[in-house]
C-alpha cells in the first residue's frame, strides 16, 4: 500500500464521516413534503436541549444533529455542562464525543463537513441511506481498497461536476474498481462539494 494515498484517506474520511454521522437517520432531516411545518408555538426553545430529542427524531437513536453540534460548538464551557445536564448519561456522552470530533477538525475540514451534512439533507431519504450505506461499506473495505477509493474520492472532488460523471463512466474507472466500489464512489460523489 502506498502511504500517501492512506494519508489522503485519511483527510477525507474525517470529514465525510462527520458529516454523515451528523445527518445519521436519527438525526432532523430535510422535508421533502408539502405538509405545514409545526408552528412556533410548539417548537422546542432552540437555547435549550431537552433529553428526549437531543439530535433525534421522536423516539429515535442516532447521532446528534448538526444544529445541535454547531450550537454546542458555539457555547462557552458553562453554557455547554448547563444545556447537556438534563441528558442521560450515554447520550450526553455520545453527544460530546461527536462535539470532541467536530471541534478537533481544522476550521476548513468543519466547513467541509457541514457543507456535506447539508448536501446529504438535501437529498431524498431514501439517497440518504444509500449515501450513508456506502460509507459504512467503505470503513469496512480492506485497507488497500480504502485507500485507492478515497484517493478516487479525492479526485472527484477535485473536479467539475461533468468531469465527475465522465470520469464514473470511463472504462479506467470501471476496470480500477469492482461494482460494489464503483456504486459506493458514486453515491458519495453526491455529498462532495460542487466545482
Amino acid at each position: 500500500m502506498k502511504p500517501h494515498r492512506f494519508i489522503k484517506l485519511r483527510l477525507f474520511a474525517p470529514g465525510l464521516f462527520v458529516a454523515v454521522a451528523l445527518a445519521a437517520p436519527g438525526a432532523p432531516q430535510a422535508r421533502h413534503d408539502k405538509r405545514p411545518a409545526a408552528s412556533a408555538q410548539m417548537r422546542p426553545n432552540p437555547g435549550q436541549i431537552h433529553p428526549g430529542n437531543a439530535g433525534r427524531g421522536p423516539g429515535q437513536g442516532g447521532a446528534p444533529g448538526p444544529q445541535l453540534v454547531d450550537r454546542l460548538a458555539k457555547m462557552n464551557p458553562e453554557a455547554r455542562e448547563q444545556a447537556l445536564a438534563n441528558l442521560p448519561p450515554e447520550r450526553r456522552d455520545a453527544v460530546m464525543r461527536q462535539l470532541n470530533t467536530f471541534e478537533a477538525m481544522p476550521p476548513g475540514a468543519r466547513d467541509q463537513a457541514r457543507l456535506q451534512v447539508e448536501r446529504l439533507r438535501s437529498l431524498p431519504p431514501m439517497r440518504q441511506n444509500q449515501v450513508r450505506r456506502s460509507l459504512r461499506q467503505l470503513q469496512t473495505l480492506p485497507d488497500d481498497r480504502k485507500a485507492e477509493v478515497g484517493t478516487e474520492l479525492e479526485r472527484l472532488r477535485a473536479m467539475p461536476q461533468e468531469e465527475r460523471l465522465e470520469r464514473m463512466k470511463s472504462d479506467d474507472f470501471a476496470s480500477r474498481y469492482s461494482k460494489p466500489e464503483r456504486q459506493m464512489v458514486e453515491n458519495l460523489s453526491e455529498i462532495l462539494p460542487k466545482q
